[in-house]
């Protein structure tokens, strides 16, 4: 076959002049055009991905690029292992959107998509597009997370969630609302304080909320709570009766130091009823502690007294008392805490606990709050607060202890004849005590009223009551 040599460019020729030309190669009559069109190809692009994060349970998610015939094949592409994952299902819903569904175990921030359509053209997304986390899991479990005292100053409760840097929220408006449970909310500990629960509210109310957890990915889990309000007794006639705790048996016709009971004299029965068996100075301690916790108000009660518990003289006939700040079975086994001094061996230290004596329609009771070293008649000055010119008149007398947390008499010890607070201590129980010991003594002058008179002791501890102590 003979070379045709074309050397003048203002030649014109058309396909037939040139054998084996594909015309459709021609554009516009330009050879040079012919020459130097090449086929191309046609790759899918993915552009982005939405959701961003999911979890490792089976998910769909939408696709959005260019180019996707139906119907191609998704893998998604762990760059930090280079291992690939195919996706559960594939669905074109047009040339730029796919839906696939894809469950991965691993959980990773390194996802890439990558594209293949049917002739083998792929495209790879150019960053990580998809995050695998696992969401938020609460460990608070949902509902109430209890009941607390009205007007409350302090710790409320916490929530808890595991995951990644979780932050908490409230979805709602009721748990820190001012005019409903007013509390507020530590996003970083889950911790719920409050300086004054229930806001200016006087009557218990629920208050439900919804709390988020979000997590480093911005997922988030919502769990709804709730605080009940409680208004607590305020006098102690008020104290439900199942809210009181009674004594164990225990002590003796002489001196004893049993399981339950440190002293002299003294016989306390299942029926709360607490005996002199002998018209002599004596002591009875409780070894067991009637508190255990220092944010707890803690009460202890003589009821049912006798009129004629008395000697019908100023003297230290009664005695009531309690105890922190040293082991019972070191004090006076065979006295009142009134007959030995303070540094005396058996005496109590002063700011180890207080006491108060007195009798029933006597008006000198005196308050104490260390050993008084008057083992006669009278009613010593050493380590008394106050003597008051105060009738005992009720059938009552109680002893309570604020909490540690209390918004304005926090450890604060205080008196009362019936519902009648009749003196507060000055003398405060130590931060943090959580071991207080009873004790009921006799003093002088000996008299068979203490021996045929018996009387009955309930305490409690606890956060059901709120007893003014101001």
């Amino acid at each position: 076959m003979a070379i045709i040599k074309v050397r003048n460019p203002a030649i014109d020729l058309d396909a037939a002049e040139i054998p084996n030309l594909d015309a459709s190669k021609i554009v516009s009559g330009d050879i040079a055009a012919a020459r130097l069109t090449l086929a191309t190809e046609t790759k899918p692009i993915v552009s982005s991905v939405s959701p961003t994060i999911i979890t490792n349970d089976a998910t769909n998610i939408v696709i959005t690029g260019q180019n996707f015939v139906a119907i191609p094949r998704v893998d998604v592409i762990n760059t930090a292992t280079g291992i690939w994952y195919s996706v559960n299902t594939v669905t074109r819903d047009s040339a730029t959107q796919l839906t696939v569904n894809l469950a991965l175990a691993v959980d990773a921030g390194t996802y890439r998509i990558r594209v293949e359509n049917p002739d083998g053209n792929a495209g790879i997304s150019s960053a990580n597009f998809l995050t695998v986390s696992d969401a938020p899991t609460w460990t608070t479990g949902a509902g109430s997370l209890g009941t607390k005292a009205g007007n409350l100053s302090g710790a409320v409760a916490t929530v808890s969630a595991s995951g990644d840097t979780i932050v908490y929220s409230e979805t709602t408006n009721v748990l820190t609302n001012a005019s409903l449970a007013n509390c507020a909310l530590n996003s970083s500990t889950g911790a719920i304080t409050t300086t004054d629960f229930d806001g200016s509210s006087t009557s218990p109310r629920t208050h439900t909320f919804t709390i988020r957890a979000t997590d480093a990915q911005s997922q988030t889990a919502d769990r709804e709570f709730s605080l009940t309000s409680s208004y607590a007794d305020v006098l102690p006639s008020q104290i439900a009766s199942g809210d009181w705790s009674h004594p164990a048996n225990g002590g003796s016709n002489g001196s004893f130091n049993d399981t339950n009971y440190y002293g002299a004299s003294f016989t306390v029965t299942s029926t709360s009823i607490i005996t002199k068996t002998a018209p002599y100075e004596h002591p009875i301690f409780s070894k067991y502690s009637i508190r255990s916790n220092a944010n707890h108000e803690t009460i202890l009660q003589v009821y049912d007294v006798s009129a004629n518990l008395k000697s019908n003289t100023t003297n230290s006939f009664f005695q009531m008392g309690l105890i922190w700040g040293e082991s019972v079975t070191g004090l006076v086994g065979n006295n009142s805490l009134h007959a030995i001094g303070a540094t005396a061996t058996g005496g109590l230290n002063v700011g180890n606990g207080i006491y108060w004596i007195g009798e029933r329609g006597d008006t000198y009771q005196s308050f104490y709050n260390g050993g008084a070293n008057q083992n006669a008649t009278g009613q010593s000055s050493t380590n008394r607060e106050s003597q008051q010119n105060i009738n005992w008149n009720t059938d009552t007398a109680t002893l309570i202890i604020k909490p540690d947390n209390h918004s304005s008499d926090a450890r604060k010890i205080t008196l009362y004849y019936g519902d009648t607070r009749v003196y507060t201590w000055t003398q405060l129980i130590p931060a943090s005590s959580t071991t207080v010991n009873w004790y009921i003594g006799m003093g002088y002058p000996n008299n068979q009223a203490f021996v045929n008179n018996p009387f009955k002791l309930r305490y409690m501890s606890g956060t059901t009551t709120d007893i003014p102590a101001s």
